[in-house]
């Protein structure tokens, strides 16, 4: 996968993420699985830092995201884009998430 891709890749896991359901078990176990990795974004990697704050089970918001980020150092992030629907499923994100990983 090129880094392109790769940052594409990130960005459509990230929105998934910010827009999944409540609760979702496919959030979950995407940042169970995401945990390690390395983005190759350092925004990416702040955004997912602090979407895995969040209680599993509580639904994300714009407002409570820029809390996080402000917390850990990322004011400037233009959150928008992540609360924009990647327009493809949550097991698509999946298994997105695991081709980053270079796992089936």
């Amino acid at each position: 996968m090129t880094r392109e891709l790769r940052i594409a890749a990130e960005r459509n896991i990230l929105r998934g993420l910010c827009c999944a359901a409540r609760g979702s078990a496919v959030r979950n176990k995407i940042i169970r699985l995401l945990r390690d990795y390395s983005f190759l974004e350092p925004e990416h990697h702040a955004v997912f830092q602090a979407i895995r704050a969040f209680s599993p089970r509580a639904a994300i918001s714009i407002g409570q995201l820029t809390v996080k980020l402000n917390n850990l150092g990322f004011p400037d992030i233009e959150l928008e884009n992540y609360f924009v629907s990647a327009g493809v499923s949550e097991d698509t994100l999946l298994a997105e998430a695991r081709r980053l990983l270079g796992t089936p």
